[in-house]
């Protein structure tokens, strides 16, 4: 005898509660659809995003939404500015003491000594010479006392020349029918 084999048993349908309906229905309509929803970026704002905003509507315009006075308003006071710091005049008195002690001083003298002599000093010394003629050089200034005796020589000189210029110029007796042309006219 053969035996059929048997039917697979067959399972019995589940029974879902219409509450699991809907809920797997909207899972699979939220899975379709992928992305933002349709509408513009300019529509209606939603309850909630005027909730946020205090209820305020939004503006669609771009840029500050302070508001600006339409009245003219006193100007804003300006900053008083800092007064810049003068240094007080040092006393000509000490000015004249430190000129003098530089003038007398050995080692500077011993050193400027050598330099006129050609023989090397190293870069050190060098460089407290220059430092200590630079000093002299601006107290000179301070103190007004500037080597001005070779500037009034050199104009002296040039107006010296220049007179002598002008009066050989008027006493030249310069006579044009002496060079044989006669004076040209103007052109013809």
């Amino acid at each position: 005898m053969k035996t059929s084999p048997k039917p697979a048993a067959r399972k019995a349908p589940k029974r879902e509660s219409e509450e699991q309906a809907r809920v797997a229905r909207e899972r699979k309509r939220a899975a379709k659809r992928k992305g933002l929803k349709a509408g513009s970026r300019h529509g209606e704002a939603t309850q909630d995003d005027k909730a946020k905003r205090g209820g305020q509507p939004a503006d669609p315009r771009v840029g500050s939404r302070k508001p600006v006075s339409l009245a003219p308003s006193a100007p804003a006071k300006p900053k008083p500015k800092a007064k810049p710091v003068t240094q007080a005049k040092p006393d000509p008195a000490a000015l004249e003491k430190e000129l003098l002690a530089i003038e007398n001083d050995e080692r500077l003298s011993r050193l400027l000594d050598r330099l006129d002599e050609g023989q090397p000093i190293t870069s050190e010394e060098q460089d407290w010479v220059d430092a200590q003629l630079a000093r002299h050089q601006a107290l000179m200034a301070e103190l007004g006392l500037d080597d001005e005796d070779e500037d009034d020589e050199a104009p002296a000189d040039e107006s010296a020349h220049s007179e002598e210029l002008w009066q050989r110029f008027m006493d030249d007796n310069f006579d044009p029918n002496a060079l044989g042309d006669e004076p040209r006219q103007g052109k013809q």
